[in-house]
């Protein structure tokens, strides 16, 4: 039985927030998500707790950190200041478990967290291992509703976006899928400790997302293909699948169950149709 209660989430309001806010309110656990004082965003949760801080105020943080038994991290990783000072006040204000926002790619593979971008996400893991507290990284693979909006294609202008054919095959994760990540990993806490664990809720290829999208498009259009060659989609189809990442090894212990490519072909269809 975990012994965390009290669980409060930083980046509640960003992409992957509002999934993760979901997912641990509905699993019973009692949530106060970290709004910047400045925020003047109208809050759309119920049932949660709302603490009011200043990122640029340890003490602030910290007040509002104490009692609680996990923090999780949905922020952006490139705030890496605030996120920072997230570790710092949950370590001096006694919390047990930091969840930091690591989803996504494998930075314990030297070469990507070489990569300029996500270097802030490897020393965050640095301030982790240093501290009191205890941790879990998650490791997700891309997002596919992210992978959808911003990556993978411009389905509003019909252009694809391919790395190196678009038939390379490597595991992504819907944003429910990563909350319930997040909520398994809490409740299993003791499994989960100071461990850096693999989910994945497909694994899948550009040409076959890119079949349904074309599928979903009402006006039928063609598909107008561009080859990209940028840093992120070089670790991704890259430097990842080179390295051997393990997709999806730790679904059971997540309580994630991999979609079928006809059921990933709907939610595909579903998520462009919005």
């Amino acid at each position: 039985m975990s012994s965390i209660k009290n669980v409060t989430i930083a980046g509640a309001t960003g992409y992957l927030g509002p999934a993760v806010v979901k997912a641990v309110k509905e699993a019973g656990f009692n949530v106060t998500i970290l709004l910047r004082a400045s925020n003047s965003s109208e809050v759309t949760f119920d049932g949660v707790k709302i603490a009011r801080i200043d990122y640029g105020s340890l003490d602030s943080l910290v007040d509002a950190l104490k009692g609680q038994d996990a923090v999780v991290s949905a922020m952006n990783h490139l705030y890496f200041d605030e996120q920072k000072a997230l570790v710092e006040a949950s370590d001096k204000a006694g919390v047990k478990r930091f969840l930091p926002s690591e989803y996504g790619l494998d930075v314990s593979i030297p070469a990507v967290r070489a990569v300029p971008y996500l270097r802030a996400k490897g020393l965050i893991q640095d301030l982790l291992k240093k501290s009191s507290m205890t941790y879990t990284v998650l490791y997700t693979g891309p997002f596919l509703e992210w992978g959808l909006d911003n990556f993978f294609v411009d389905y509003r202008n019909a252009v694809a976006n391919v790395w190196n054919g678009g038939d390379i095959s490597v595991g992504i994760s819907t944003l429910a899928d990563v909350g319930r990540a997040v909520v398994n990993s809490l409740l299993h806490s003791e499994e989960t400790e100071n461990k850096a664990l693999y989910t994945s809720s497909a694994m899948t290829t550009q040409n076959e997302i890119l079949s349904a999208i074309q599928e979903a498009d009402k006006e039928g259009r063609s598909m107008e293909f561009e080859v990209v060659r940028d840093f992120l989609g070089s670790t991704i189809y890259g430097l990842e699948v080179e390295a051997g990442v393990p997709y999806g090894r730790d679904n059971a212990l997540l309580g994630i169950k991999m979609v079928t490519p006809e059921e990933l072909r709907q939610l595909v269809i579903n998520h462009v149709r919005e």
